[in-house]
């Protein structure tokens, strides 16, 4: 079997599963993660030959992929704002919108880097760490703490941490108790994407989401959508330092009730901000 024909085969059987787009993207994913080869060469090494260990793990992975596996899941990594990221089932799988939330956060503070070179950030619900990781990293003057009620999570993203060498605090605490809060700093920079999927939106949704992603980070109860930015907004007023930023990600069709809860509480310049595809995506405010 070549590589050409290993992809083409395992895309016809995902064919069932996704969108053609989406599964030859994975088939190719697939495919080099076990040959070894980089997305950019696979064209160039079509014709090569799969040794008989790559054929045997192509079939394992096959399998699982074929029971509706996220094929970051089974591969165990993700790339993410350029790096590349451990993730397994304890954590959601890094969307690109997310990479535009840590793009906005890192262009406000490069902005600002002349009046506040050492900023305080915090994240809230961490998951794999992807947002203070890239954080750290990239305006590594920051001291960055990320908060999550699950440990395994945690475990995920303190190793994520290492990998990365980004020396980011973390810290295990179930952020919607308050009274856990005064164990935390004083910050410049909020940052959140928080539970906001609808109970009512699952059906919409892709088995290998439902199934497979930690519903724990992915859902909120309709009748409270607002729960996690309703606390944010509180735990700002009391955790922000005068002038400090929220940044979180929202629901996007809760952009603008979510601009207005923030809008009720202490903070001013609050905006709506939309994503790549020009939905409502992002919202910030900033403490008066």
């Amino acid at each position: 079997m070549t590589v050409e024909g290993a992809i083409k085969n395992l895309k016809k059987k995902l064919e069932h599963l996704y969108p053609g787009d989406e599964a030859l993207a994975i088939a190719k994913m697939a495919v080099g993660e076990t040959c070894h080869i980089p997305k950019w060469q696979l064209a160039l090494q079509g014709k090569s030959a799969l040794s008989e260990a790559a054929v045997a793990e192509l079939q394992a992975i096959e399998a699982a992929l074929m029971q509706a596996q996220p094929v970051q899941y089974v591969l165990k990594k993700t790339w993410f704002y350029g790096d590349e990221w451990k993730v397994n089932p304890h954590v959601l799988i890094p969307r690109p919108e997310t990479e535009e939330l840590v793009q906005r956060v890192l262009s406000d503070m490069n902005h600002h880097k002349d009046n506040l070179p050492h900023p305080l950030v915090c994240d809230i619900g961490t998951g794999s760490g992807c947002i203070a990781i890239s954080i750290k990293k990239n305006f590594p003057q920051a001291d960055v703490y990320a908060i999550d009620v699950s440990e395994d999570a945690l475990n995920v993203a303190m190793e994520n941490a290492t990998n990365l060498k980004a020396a980011v605090n973390f810290v295990q605490l179930n952020f919607l108790d308050a009274s856990k809060w005064m164990a935390l700093a004083r910050f410049h920079y909020i940052v959140s994407n928080p539970p906001y999927v609808l109970r009512t939106e699952m059906t919409s949704m892709h088995a290998n989401v439902l199934q497979f992603e930690p519903h724990l980070a992915l859902f909120v109860e309709d009748d409270d959508p607002l729960l996690f930015y309703r606390a944010i907004a509180i735990f700002g007023e009391q955790h922000l330092k005068p002038g400090g930023k929220i940044f979180v990600e929202v629901n996007a069709a809760y952009g603008r009730q979510t601009a207005e809860l923030f809008a009720s509480h202490a903070y001013k310049e609050v905006a709506v901000l939309q994503d790549m595809q020009g939905r409502d995506r992002f919202v910030t405010a900033t403490l008066g």
